[in-house]
């Protein structure tokens, strides 16, 4: 899916230059989530626009990150809440 790059169902967030705060996570799922269509919407944090894979910082300091406070965090910012599913992947 990252090869086929960045299309109105995808969306790539690099922390290249600065790290993914919480805001601009919680921008971008509403922003996919306000699409017209039923599809999936996927958002990789951790790839470049240009669809480099670079990695994420941890979200949650020294602990890494945890999938789960990070789908809370987003339904607890979004009104209707934002369900959604929070997933990590190793690439080696």
């Amino acid at each position: 899916m990252i090869g086929q790059g960045e299309t109105v169902n995808v969306e790539f967030k690099g922390e290249r230059s600065r790290p993914l705060n919480d805001t601009d996570l919680v921008e971008a799922v509403v922003c996919l989530a306000h699409r017209q269509d039923h599809d999936w919407e996927y958002l990789f944090v951790g790839v470049e626009g240009d669809g480099s894979v670079i990695g994420a910082r941890p979200h949650h300091g020294d602990s890494g990150t945890d999938p789960f406070r990070v789908a809370a965090m987003i339904g607890s910012r979004t009104h209707p809440a934002i369900a959604c599913r929070v997933e990590e992947f190793m690439i080696l």
